[in-house]
């Protein structure tokens, strides 16, 4: 179960010919994650609008600029976008975060976004918040804010599926933080849509800080061992030098139809 964590300073598909970090993938869909999203003729917030955006919609980045802005403790750039509309194709600039920084859809038709919502510095450090919502057709259906994440500048992966055995649960969004380096958070967040909320579920442990590391595994109920209304979390964490010092746990986490609970 122990897993081997490689750490490099950027993935080699995500740094462009002039050097240039590309946090969003160019030349590929994405979706508006705010509503009512500006698609401007200039990179700033005081040029003219070209178009207003509901959620989810697909737009696609072709260039990042060097233009940065900062919005609730955020930093991310600018990025010129193309879409159509009404059957037109239209061309303007929209700030990176109203983009979503990962998306999934579900067999039912919905689009999860996935991005940073809020940063707060304090000693140095900033502290981030993530958001996800759901939203079908251009209307948000939900949202949940939580207290845990990475800023624009990092990358994530994201997916969903359907409840996985638990009861009231119709689709599981997950999502992981990939900050490549030392100490930077590797775990992944799980977020239950009941069909009418959005409930962050639960965060686990897996990370590494050479030589410490730390890795979590479950069982969801639909899973071959699996529990009833349970997910059976194992955990392992450890000193890659010291063979002696690797501690597992198993427990259970059951599912109280609101919130996951550790059984006692």
């Amino acid at each position: 179960m122990k897993r081997v964590f490689l750490f490099a300073v950027f993935s080699a598909g995500l740094i462009a010919q002039d050097n240039q970090v590309q946090y969003l993938n160019l030349n590929k869909p994405h979706y508006t994650i705010g509503n009512k999203v500006r698609v401007r003729v200039e990179a700033d917030t005081n040029a003219a609008v070209v178009a207003e955006l509901p959620i989810a919609t697909e737009l696609v980045p072709i260039r990042q600029t060097d233009q940065m802005m900062t919005q609730n403790g955020i930093e991310a750039p600018w990025y010129e976008v193309t879409l159509k509309r009404d059957g037109k194709k239209l061309q303007g600039f929209v700030w990176g975060n109203l983009i979503a920084k990962a998306s999934a859809k579900s067999k039912g038709g919905l689009t999860f976004l996935f991005g940073p919502a809020a940063g707060k510095k304090s000693d140095g450090y900033t502290a981030y918040t993530s958001q996800v919502r759901v939203a079908k057709a251009g209307k948000e259906l939900a949202k949940v804010e939580i207290n845990e994440g990475v800023g624009f500048l990092s990358k994530e992966e994201v997916k969903v599926t359907d409840g996985r055995g638990l009861t009231g649960v119709e689709n599981i969004f997950t999502a992981k933080y990939i900050q490549e380096y030392c100490a930077g958070k590797n775990n992944t967040i799980f977020i239950f849509w009941t069909g009418e909320k959005l409930v962050f579920a639960h965060s686990t442990i897996d990370g590494a800080d050479a030589p410490y590391y730390a890795s979590e595994e479950q069982v969801f109920p639909a899973d071959k061992g699996g529990v009833k209304d349970h997910i059976v979390v194992r955990t392992e964490h450890g000193d890659h030098d010291d063979p002696k010092s690797v501690k597992k746990e198993k427990y259970l986490l059951k599912w109280n139809g609101t919130k996951l609970e550790k059984k006692k």
